[in-house]
């Protein structure tokens, strides 16, 4: 049987088909596609930047409001917004087990 398909594979001729759209013509739109696409998502990305650090200065700004620093010490932005959540808060620290929870039917 394996003789059989082995003359039939010999005997096919591989055709090469002319192609009807030339490749430098796909090839320049694709390209300019391509290159639109990365401007948009640049200008983009800048925006969502932008919005960030406005939205941190924002946050930043309000919370230092309601401290009052009676130090000679200047505090960072982590301590302000830390300070920022009052004295009822306590940080968790985060631990890497994964904890799974068995269901009992």
């Amino acid at each position: 049987m394996m003789e059989k398909l082995e003359k039939t594979n010999k005997n096919k001729q591989n055709e090469s088909y002319p192609c009807l759209l030339s490749e430098f013509t796909h090839k320049s739109k694709r390209g300019k596609n391509i290159e639109k696409q990365k401007k948009k998502n640049k200008k983009h990305n800048m925006r969502r930047k932008i919005a960030r650090q406005k939205r941190h200065i924002n946050t930043y700004d309000s919370n230092k409001k309601y401290i009052k620093n009676l130090s000679n010490i200047r505090l960072t932005t982590d301590q302000t917004n830390l300070l920022a959540k009052g004295l009822k808060f306590i940080p968790t620290p985060v631990t890497k087990e994964k904890k799974h929870q068995t269901i009992i039917n």
